[in-house]
């Protein structure tokens, strides 16, 4: 897959995924995969149009919380079959019309011979053109287009803000489920207190990046990905009150594994919640507190 980082025009022809798609969840991948699927039908690129920023955020002032990295949405768009994938700063094309984001971008640029979208997909100036509106404009320029209808869990429509909310609850079963993978993060491996190290449980401290949604804090049964194989952990998401924290890091036991992990990037892929976070009296209460925490996290299935 190529990665475009600004509007330059494109070599082929393509059918183009509109969206911002945090989080890759089940309805992304619906509109992701029906572009890829017509571009196969009509001979030309499979493409995704989205941006480095929440347009949202942009437009309202409200912050941004994504439920993927960069890297990681990167990961989840190439891993359905995408050609190209255009990551653009959305104040370069905020002011344009509907019609001029178009002819411009999708058209004279993109050379988009179709464009697909989710049914609540806004564009133009202020967000004022929704999806009939896309494929009215479309049609002057000879451009299919396809609005894909929701999908849904529990009766409602999946989205990214529900799923954060689940996740701020601590509900990771079912942000799972309406994402189609696992939520986690692959971060880089940070110097802790080496405290657990002295109580004969080791754990490895990650940092998360600046405007990450973070799950309700608490304990959680992870798998954890070193060099392709799979482990057991047992995940400590918060402040860690028992000894403190500046800020909220995730801290995690890998079961079965020895070694050093500093400064490599290792993938934790949340799988339950087991318990709130909680201050103990003592280190000792702490150490068999993780104990038990690790029995329960070897009987939770891998699969959601």
């Amino acid at each position: 897959m190529k990665i475009v980082y600004d509007i330059i025009p494109s070599e082929n022809e393509s059918f183009t995924a509109l969206g911002f798609f945090d989080g890759v969840h089940l309805g992304h991948k619906d509109v992701i995969c029906t572009a890829v699927e017509n571009a196969k039908a009509l001979g030309v690129k499979s493409c995704v149009l989205t941006f480095s920023r929440r347009p949202k955020s942009i437009l309202t002032g409200e912050s941004d919380m994504f439920l993927t990295t960069e890297s990681e949405k990167i990961r989840l768009i190439e891993s359905l079959g995408v050609d190209l994938l255009y990551i653009v700063d959305f104040k370069e094309m905020m002011s344009l019309s509907g019609e001029e984001f178009v002819k411009i971008i999708l058209v004279d640029n993109l050379k988009c011979k179709g464009v697909v979208c989710g049914f609540n997909y806004h564009f133009g100036k202020g967000g004022k053109c929704d999806s009939n509106a896309l494929a009215k404009i479309c049609e002057k320029y000879n451009c299919k287009t396809v609005s894909r209808e929701p999908i849904l869990y529990d009766g409602e429509c999946i989205s990214s803000s529900r799923i954060r909310n689940l996740l701020q609850n601590g509900n990771v079963l079912s942000a799972n489920k309406m994402l189609g993978h696992k939520f986690g993060y692959c971060l880089e491996v940070v110097h802790g207190r080496q405290l657990g190290r002295t109580i004969g449980i080791p754990t490895i401290n990650q940092t998360f990046p600046e405007n990450f949604c973070l799950p309700k804090f608490g304990v959680y049964a992870s798998l954890v990905t070193i060099d392709g194989k799979e482990y057991r952990g047992v995940t400590n998401i918060g402040v860690k009150p028992t000894v403190g924290s500046d800020k909220p890091v995730s801290e995690t036991w890998i079961l079965d594994y020895s070694g050093n992990l500093y400064d490599k990037k290792v993938d934790i892929r949340l799988l339950d919640f087991v318990r709130a976070e909680q201050k103990f009296a003592s280190i000792s209460e702490l150490k068999n507190q993780i104990l038990k925490d690790s029995e329960v996290v070897k009987r939770i299935p891998k699969d959601f």
